[in-house]
């Protein structure tokens, strides 16, 4: 019943947000995953966009600041070199054996 009544909360209130921009189609709610092309279909957004482009048409902003923490170069090098190993462990592991005949 409370997974029924939050559903419902979130259609109202998603309709009432989208309005007339908002497709008849009875499969909307289902619960299903739309892509960007569909959901612009739908009506349940307006645009598809990246972060860049957002802010520099709706907020008049050029320059982004990346707040991503950034690892310490020694720890990118050894993430490097363990995928590495990682990968000549597996393919040497896929090679078929020779049998030692003796």
């Amino acid at each position: 019943g409370v997974l029924q009544q939050t559903h419902q909360v979130f259609v109202d209130r998603v309709k009432e947000g989208r309005g007339d921009r908002l497709s008849d189609d009875e499969e909307i709610f289902s619960g299903l995953i739309w892509t960007g092309e569909q959901a612009l279909e739908l009506g349940l957004i307006d645009g598809i966009s990246n972060v860049r482009e957002l802010a520099r048409d709706r907020f008049d902003i050029e320059e982004l600041i990346d707040y991503t923490p950034r690892r310490a170069p020694l720890e990118r090098l050894m993430s490097i070199f363990g995928s590495a190993m990682t990968r000549t462990f597996f393919d040497a592991a896929q090679q078929p054996r020779a049998a030692a005949i003796y």
